[in-house]
């Protein structure tokens, strides 16, 4: 059995929402402060999430 797929880029069935490819971070440990969220840091942004 053999199967063929061809990509259309200009093929569009509809738009899909950004959020549906964005994340969700827990309060797992130390994974949100100290981690993503450090205000302070040095690689952190002007609004404190890390940018490394």
């Amino acid at each position: 059995m053999k199967s063929k797929v061809t990509v259309v880029r200009e093929f569009e069935l509809g738009k899909v929402d950004d959020n549906l490819f964005s994340s969700f971070v827990e309060h797992l440990g130390r994974a949100v402060y100290t981690g993503i969220y450090e205000p302070g840091h040095p690689l952190s942004d002007s609004q404190g999430f890390r940018t490394l």
